[in-house]
């Protein structure tokens, strides 16, 4: 008799082999085919991405050298509203433009590699948060992009840690773009910025987000979040970090 159902696994196995042959996956840098094992992105240009190490413990901002557990002078001044902040790269070239392309130019190739650096890094601090909450654009923004990065980067950590992903988080205010502001504007710009209903109860939420410059976006999410009464502790994952601006 026949198993039509390992009949139809192997020929859906052999319509993937040759859609590979014929049209097989680019790297989303050099452009190159990319091989199986290769997740957007070729081992070469992965390797030469620029890794957020060292960094300070606390936010996460590039460091000339490792600091071990003593957070930066800007965290032991201002100790941010979160429990700890983790970069997979900093905003540096060629990620900076792919950050930019992926947002401006709708070059969605991107997602993969940084999700899966993010989600790397995660692993690689052994951090287990139990919720997933990306950071809201508001409507008027996602309209116009068509998509939120930081909820499309979030998707595929919360499948592969198997959490909840909640995305229904608001951005009730139209913001000026942060770029261009100091730190104490920047926070300004986003007070009272966001609303969260329905929240679950959570040990650690972990608000994921695409870059981070002063952290303040981050900053008033988290305070947001927090006051729901709902989590208990509160991380921050972005893919880039910048260098802090004055």
């Amino acid at each position: 008799m026949i198993n039509w159902e390992d009949a139809g696994r192997r020929i859906r196995l052999e319509l993937e082999r040759l859609d590979r042959f014929v049209l097989p996956p680019l790297c989303a840098f050099c452009r190159v085919p990319t091989q199986p094992d290769e997740t957007g992105v070729c081992n070469p240009c992965r390797d030469d991405l620029p890794r957020n190490v060292p960094a300070c413990p606390r936010c996460a901002v590039p460091m000339a050298a490792d600091p071990g557990q003593v957070p930066c002078a800007e965290c032991q001044a201002r100790p941010p509203p979160v429990a700890r902040v983790l970069a997979s790269l900093r905003y540096e070239f060629p990620v900076d433009a792919a950050i930019r392309a992926l947002k401006f130019r709708r070059r969605l190739e991107f997602l993969p590699v940084l999700s899966s650096s993010m989600l790397a890094c995660l692993e690689a601090h052994a951090l287990n948060p139990d919720l997933i909450v990306p950071v809201p654009l508001h409507f008027l923004r996602h309209g116009r992009r068509g998509f939120n990065q930081a909820e499309r980067l979030a998707r595929p950590v919360a499948k592969a840690l198997g959490v909840p992903l909640v995305t229904n988080a608001v951005r009730v205010r139209a913001t000026q773009t942060q770029s261009g502001l100091d730190a104490r504007d920047r926070r300004r710009n986003l007070k009272a910025t966001f609303r969260v209903d329905d929240l679950p109860e959570a040990r650690h939420a972990l608000i994921v987000d695409d870059v981070m410059t002063t952290g303040a976006t981050a900053s008033e999410f988290a305070r947001t979040l927090s006051a729901t009464g709902k989590v208990e502790e509160i991380s921050v994952l972005v893919a880039a970090r910048r260098g802090l601006v004055s």
